[in-house]
């Protein structure tokens, strides 16, 4: 499945690269954006995304008591990723 997707964003990379969609420069900034984002959400939220689906598997019953603590607390985590990237997007350009 990894190679799938790390080949289709080639394509899709090259694709706009022969359609002069962009150049080579951004091309190369995009796809070190790609694996510094996906490196970040993997290191940081791998585990906390595990624990959730073993909460979700095992306990059923008692994630349905904590289930608006850890939704609220994901809403969060996801949230202030996304603003990470958002604004280190700003400072770059």
């Amino acid at each position: 499945m990894l190679v799938l997707l790390f080949a289709l964003g080639l394509v899709i990379g090259f694709s706009r690269l022969v359609l002069g969609v962009h150049s080579i420069d951004q091309l190369i900034f995009g796809g070190t954006l790609g694996i510094w984002a996906a490196c970040t959400c993997h290191f940081v939220f791998r585990q906390r995304l595990l624990d959730h689906a073993n909460v979700l598997v095992r306990d059923t019953a008692d994630y349905f008591e904590n289930r608006r603590s850890l939704l609220f607390a994901s809403v969060i985590q996801v949230t202030a990723a996304c603003l990470a990237i958002y604004f280190i997007q700003i400072v770059i350009f």
